[in-house]
């Protein structure tokens, strides 16, 4: 898919390819011994900056060049340097601009109202689950939580958002202390939601609400102010998580850090009975709108020649023949002409209204024939391959709602497959089966359980 949308000015390198070079190997035959290579550190990743310098270490070590001679750093050692406020993709949108190219604009960051989520989904107020959050510090000695992740932040308030497509998260910080909260968000998102101070205005646990922007600048002053040691003489540290980027990490002296995975992570991983019934209601609401879709689409394809668009019979009756259809959604008149496009919008119109919908999930994949083999296949109006009944179609399409997401695959042919594709699709289905059915902790040996399943299966 990669390679359909880049020009001459692009080279493709994939990572499962064995003949092409890792990130490290690139660097080294890019670039001169000795040379600083610039990288934002508020996008990256602390751990992967340091995964990636110990990668360039070992290529040049092949070549001769070690890292350090006699404990000096070696001049002719590439590395890696954290340019402060600086990113190439805004300094590249900058001289765009100045170039007064017409149509072309930098997209505006999102910056949309709050949801509140109930305690009847959530199973816990946001209070009680600080109170959770806070004991788990205590019992590591932290002082200090940085959150950086967004849906943790969403998770840990019972708020949602909307600034990114598909998912139900806000720009966000936060800095749990064991006496305040720092929560840090679009200007914009707090003036959209006006009860937002009101929500979050308890006194006990004293939350204030700071421009986004200000994070940084912030994090440093608090983690100077806040105590560096405990009574036991101990360092007081600051928790963030493996994922923390290298902006966030290096705010914090080294001796006062904890890594760990994040404990608002290890709460969101186990369900509520409250947030177990939500997910289990909307997959049932969200199953009902795939099936009356499906069961829509196999009525039109029944009416039409082989080899052939398929057009809308306009004789369509729902699976509840009165004013809604079977997932108890008012009827929504169908595309005049199957496509890949087309049914993919329809679909999207149905789950649409269902109850307590917020977004899709993801761009709904809608593919016939060969496009299916094409990962996250994604059909253009006007451009997009016709459904006819001697069609394979692939439908992998989801929803968020309020109390959960959905994320539904289905594969279907809209005639009579033929005997290679009968035994290709029992042969995926047999290896899924088995796989669901493993049980093991070892991600080795599941990966060599997936390998055989997919190449030993023959019928």
């Amino acid at each position: 898919m990669a390679s359909n949308e880049l020009d001459e000015n692009w080279s493709l390198f994939r990572n499962d390819l064995t003949e092409a070079p890792t990130r490290a190997q690139w660097i080294v035959s890019s670039t001169s011994p000795g040379s600083s290579i610039g990288y934002d550190g508020r996008q990256i990743p602390y751990t992967g900056i340091e995964t990636l310098q110990k990668e360039l270490a070992g290529v040049e070590a092949e070549l001769g060049i070690l890292p350090n001679c006699n404990g000096i750093k070696n001049p002719l050692s590439r590395q890696l340097v954290n340019i402060p406020n600086t990113n190439l993709i805004d300094l590249v949108w900058e001289s765009m601009s100045e170039l007064q190219i017409e149509n072309v604009s930098r997209p505006i960051r999102s910056s949309n109202p709050l949801l509140f989520i109930p305690v009847s989904f959530s199973g816990s107020s946001w209070q009680q689950k600080i109170d959770r959050v806070r004991n788990m510090m205590k019992a590591k000695g932290a002082e200090l939580l940085v959150l950086s992740a967004l849906d943790e932040i969403a998770w840990l308030f019972n708020l949602r958002g909307n600034d990114i497509l598909y998912n139900p998260v806000f720009y966000a910080y936060a800095i749990v202390s064991l006496n305040k909260i720092d929560l840090f968000l679009n200007p914009k998102t707090v003036d959209q939601t006006p009860r937002l101070d009101d929500y979050l205005s308890d006194k006990q646990y004293l939350v204030k609400i700071h421009p986004y922007s200000e994070f940084f600048n912030h994090l440093e002053t608090v983690v100077h102010n806040s105590p560096e040691k405990h009574l036991s003489l101990q360092p007081s540290r600051v928790w963030f998580d493996i994922s923390a980027s290298y902006a966030i990490v290096t705010k914090i002296p080294e001796n006062r850090r904890l890594f760990h995975i994040s404990p608002v992570a290890e709460m969101k991983s186990i369900k509520s009975l409250s947030e177990l019934n939500g997910i289990r209601e909307i997959h049932i609401t969200d199953s009902l709108v795939l099936c009356d879709f499906l069961a829509w689409l196999e009525d039109e394809a029944n009416q039409i020649n082989n080899n052939s668009c398929c057009k809308q019979s306009h004789d369509y009756k729902p699976i509840k023949p009165n004013t809604e259809n079977g997932a108890g959604l008012p009827v929504i008149t169908p595309p005049l002409v199957l496509t890949e496009a087309s049914t993919a919008q329809y679909l999207d119109e149905l789950r649409s209204q269902a109850k307590d919908f917020f977004s899709l999930s993801f761009s709904t994949i809608s593919c016939a024939d060969a496009n299916g083999a094409i990962i996250h296949y994604h059909p253009v109006e006007g451009q997009s391959a016709p459904i006819t009944n001697t069609s394979i179609y692939l439908v992998d399409s989801g929803g968020q709602y309020l109390t959960g997401t959905t994320d539904v695959t289905r594969t279907i042919h809209l005639g009579e497959p033929t005997l290679e594709q009968k035994n290709c699709y029992t042969t995926v289905l047999k290896a899924h089966i088995a796989l669901a059915m493993q049980v093991s902790d070892n991600l080795f040996f599941l990966k060599s359980k997936v390998e055989s399943y997919f190449l030993g299966f023959s019928s």
